[in-house]
């Protein structure tokens, strides 16, 4: 019998790359032990130090910022420009013995100059916010870019200060 050669395959390895592709009409199916990674980076800022997102090895994944065993720790972040598709989660992770008091461990989000815009979680123009550990619970913000350099907040949970 013959091939059809108009047969198109949903799934397929991309030639010459390392992806697994999901084409229109595609699934896939994790079964039983299996899987899927994001991208997760730890980083430990040393108190008062301020970082960028734009030190980021990628666009898409989670970033945990880890305040380790400080009684009382500070640090920024600064958000730069970004892509259409861009989609990160930010976490502030205290101390996992739980020896500090509340709200001493927080991080400041904010913009670096002019580079981009970020949009609070009802769709406001904001430079910044702040999250703070608690014994209860750490904070996350979920951004997504849906317009070049323009930050939108579309989930948090914790003690979040926008």
């Amino acid at each position: 019998m013959a091939q059809d050669e108009s047969y198109q395959t949903s799934i397929y390895h991309e030639r010459g790359g390392d992806n697994l592709v999901l084409g229109s009409g595609g699934m896939g199916r994790i079964e039983s032990g299996g899987a899927i990674i994001p991208h997760r980076v730890v980083i430990n800022p040393g108190v008062g130090e301020t970082f960028s997102v734009a030190d980021l090895p990628f666009s898409q994944g989670i970033v945990i910022l880890s305040a380790g065993a400080a009684a009382a720790w500070s640090a920024s972040m600064r958000l730069g420009p970004c892509s259409v598709g861009a989609d990160i989660y930010l976490i502030l992770r205290g101390d996992p013995t739980g020896t500090f008091t509340n709200e001493t461990a927080e991080v400041d989000i904010s913009i670096s100059g002019g580079d981009c815009t970020i949009l609070d979680s009802v769709g406001s123009t904001i430079s910044g916010w702040e999250m703070y550990t608690s014994a209860a619970s750490d904070p996350w913000v979920h951004l997504k870019c849906f317009t070049d350099d323009v930050w939108s907040i579309v989930g948090t949970a914790g003690n979040v200060d926008e």
